[in-house]
């Protein structure tokens, strides 16, 4: 006899154990059922949903739909549902089910007597209850939020005497991906119940958190305060006070600090986490006092956890409930040497500067590793920030998969509360495995006990077909060791792969891909067809990664024009499926068209390139090949229309430039340079420099107007430059020094905010060739 069940996973599960004989409870048998669903007439709303869930799914597993009722019949069989005065009954009234349906999210999976009992606490371990029946016993999967696998069966069994009570360790759990995010439903079958997921009460709802990051700048508006309090401000490093961040040591500031958040609990009256934290960057006030505490306290941590401190001790009295949460990040990671947080401060430390291509309880990581167990050691509770994506672009490979489980156990080891995912929510369904991804993370953080490389088994298997995911399981192996190898941190910000990952293991790459849809030849032509597209969205940072690679250019002197068509059509293809899919970003700033502008003046390299007619001083003598003159048709735009503004300008020999407003200090305007310029140079010849040609407006002559340089994104290292404004009437030539051409350079502009200047304008880049030493 042949049951939709299986106990293998749930047997492994950490946490989740099931007792008795191996006799079955026969749900449903050859299209018929003994069994009804019992729900009671009061049961909360998610309870109601979970019996509905419950119906659904017997009916699409058997083809059998069992009846919902509010009460146990006389005769017949039952599933109850949730905290009815049967399923109570049957559970036992005993300290330890009390205990149970306490714990948050917890779930119960019994059978008692022939009975069903799905219950656990409220409002949301009933629901999960029931999905995991589903998934752990009947072999349903929830892939994405549109595809799923619910085998049929004939008959549906349980094993006898069968009891499952599980809680998960972090309360907390937002698995942050698109789908997630945009299909509430998808994110309840994943079991994440974060604070962007927007669950309606009838789904169980989700846990909030008021402000949610960064809200320094919501609570106290430098844009209300600022012009008659600038010292509730940070003092920077140049000795002015910037809007950005607070004071934290201003006691004056403090009050109004107080005041708003006792003003946001009153509005908010059923809010459990308030956030008061710093804002994003790496701005911090160099006051004296702030200077003194942080002298005090070994940490930057330390103005800020005494200013939270106190706004914790004064909504205390009227809110006990409340937690107030800041962050630990960027410069506040480590915790201070003196100070503790109250009991009703949550820390919520941040993996920002971390490895993530190494676990983070390693050498590797050892600083964070420190200062995690040193906030866990003198706070009530810990909260977590991870960062699994690449912000720059989420559309490449990017080789942070192997170690996500070690790291989540690592936390449940060490009792943190929640867990923020922060993944990619910019690429709709096309990043870098953007499905398994948000699938694996989710098992794992409700269960990190869980072995992560059979979940992505099970996923790529399950998803692709067992034939095709064998070989996309090798293409994640291979760009893990590929970047492991080059021995350098992976951090959360990359333009491209092109410092770590060979042209050579690109392409055995991409034979992988060709050898999964080649599995798929066997599979009935309706099968085929839906994995094929899934397995073309899959194969699609790879491709994108062919295309932007250097040696697809046609600043590579031996590429073909028929690898050069090739390649062109194999971009407009990868932008068609795009479009298809509706991505929205390339990264979490920048956008989509930003894309669609890049890869062809990437791909026609010189081909793109128009001379002006005006030879600057620097490039007089020089042969046509030795310097290269890019225009604003050339620069990669961050935000156009926000921070960038393309625009006709008279002044400019090509009559167009670049404006960028002094509102902010972003790298919007970007060169990437091409590095086979470089192809077959010694380190003698491959010598270069970069100017820059700008022009500002305002009316403070001794304001810094700009920050241009070049960054060298595989060795960290910056050419900065600055110029004030009256250095920059008219357009002027600004050297950013000499360089040795090699992978994902770029030369950047950004404004600075200074008093009484307005824009500044780019219009041209020009990279030329220095004679040899």
């Amino acid at each position: 006899m042949r049951y939709g069940f299986s106990l293998r996973r749930l047997a492994a599960a950490g946490g989740i154990f099931w007792s008795g004989g191996l006799s079955a409870l026969e749900i449903a048998d050859r299209g018929r059922s003994d069994y009804a669903i019992v729900v009671a007439a009061d049961a909360i709303p998610a309870e109601k949903t979970a019996a509905a869930e419950l119906q659904r799914y017997v009916k699409a597993l058997s083809g059998v739909e069992l009846p919902i009722v509010g009460e146990p019949r006389q005769d017949g069989k039952h599933i109850l549902i949730g905290r009815s005065p049967a399923a109570l009954e049957l559970l036992g009234d005993t300290p330890e089910t009390a205990a149970w349906l306490k714990r948050d999210d917890a779930i119960i999976i019994e059978t008692v007597d022939g009975n069903l009992i799905l219950s656990g606490a409220r409002p949301r371990g009933t629901l999960y209850a029931v999905y995991t029946l589903l998934e752990r016993f009947w072999q349903v999967r929830f892939w994405t939020s549109t595809e799923e696998s619910v085998p049929a069966v004939e008959q549906l069994g349980l094993p006898d005497r069968l009891s499952v009570r599980y809680a998960p360790q972090f309360l907390g759990r937002e698995v942050h991906y698109w789908e997630p995010n945009h299909a509430p439903q998808f994110a309840v079958k994943l079991k994440s119940n974060g604070h962007f997921q927007e669950i309606p009460v009838e789904w169980g709802g989700h846990l909030t958190l008021l402000g949610f990051v960064h809200t320094m700048g919501n609570l106290l508006p430098a844009s209300q305060y600022f012009e008659d309090h600038p010292d509730w401000y940070a003092l920077d490093e140049s000795g002015a006070r910037n809007g950005e961040q607070p004071c934290w040591s201003n006691p004056a500031m403090l009050d109004a600090l107080k005041t708003a958040v006792l003003k946001e609990l009153r509005e908010h009256p059923d809010t459990k986490i308030i956030s008061v934290s710093q804002n994003d960057g790496w701005l911090r006030c160099h006051c004296d006092a702030c200077a003194q505490i942080e002298a005090e306290e070994g940490s930057p941590a330390g103005p800020i956890i005494r200013a939270v401190n106190a706004v914790a001790a004064a909504i205390e009295p009227e809110f006990p409930e409340v937690l107030v949460e800041t962050l630990a990040y960027v410069y506040s990671q480590t915790p201070p040497a003196k100070v503790k947080p109250r009991r009703n401060v949550l820390i919520r430390l941040c993996c920002y500067q971390n490895d993530f291509c190494r676990p983070y309880d390693s050498a590797a990581n050892e600083t964070f590793r420190q200062d995690f167990l040193k906030w866990k050691a003198i706070s009530s509770q810990l909260a977590i920030w991870n960062y699994v994506t690449n912000f720059s672009n989420y559309l490449i490979p990017h080789p942070n998969t192997r170690h996500l489980g070690d790291d989540l156990r690592f936390f449940a080891d060490n009792k943190v509360a929640t867990v923020f995912e922060q993944g990619d929510i910019g690429s709709g369904i096309c990043g870098d495995f953007v499905q398994m991804r948000a699938w694996v993370v989710a098992q794992l953080l409700w269960d990190p006990y869980q072995d992560q490389r059979q979940l992505m088994q099970e996923f790529l298997n399950g998803y692709y077909s067992p034939a095709a995911g064998e070989k996309l399981l090798a293409v994640i192996d291979l760009m893990t060791e590929e970047f492991a190898g080059r021995n350098k941190p992976l951090g959360c910000y990359r333009g491209d792969v092109n410092d770590w990952l060979s042209f050579e293991t690109l392409q055995t790459a991409l034979r992988l891909f060709d050898e999964a849809a080649a599995a798929l030849a066997d599979r009935p032509a309706e099968q085929r067809e839906v994995l094929a597209k899934r397995l073309r969205r899959a194969r699609l940072p790879y491709d994108l990664a062919l295309v932007c690679h250097p040696l697809s250019s046609a600043w590579n002197g031996s590429l073909s024009e028929t690898e050069y068509a090739a390649r062109l059509a194999l971009w407009e293809d990868i932008k068609a499926t795009y479009q298809a899919y509706q991505v929205t970003n390339l990264g979490e700033i920048p956008r989509i068209d930003e894309l669609y502008r890049q890869v062809p003046a990437l791909l026609a390299g010189p081909k793109r390139l128009k001379r002006s007619g005006e030879v600057p001083e620097f490039c007089k003598g020089l042969p046509e090949r030795e310097w290269f003159e890019f225009s604003a048709d050339n620069f990669a735009l961050a935000k156009e229309g926000l921070w960038t503004f393309p625009a006709a300008d008279e002044r400019s020999p090509y009559g167009k430039t670049v404006r960028m407003p002094n509102n902010h200090i972003q790298w919007a305007v970007n060169l990437p340079l091409p590095e086979l310029l470089a192809a077959g140079l010694t380190a003698a010849e491959n010598r270069w420099r970069v100017w820059i040609s700008v022009r500002a407006e305002g009316s403070n002559p001794e304001g810094v107007a700009i920050l241009a340089g070049v960054y060298d994104a595989a060795n960290r290292k910056d050419q900065p430059q600055t110029r004030k404004l009256g250095e920059l009437d008219g357009y002027h030539w600004i050297d950013l020094g000499e360089i040795s051409l090699g992978p994902s350079m770029s030369v950047y502009a950004a404004p600075v905010i200074s008093e009484g200047v307005d824009n500044i304008y780019i219009d041209r880049i020009i990279l030329a060739r220095q004679p040899k030493q």
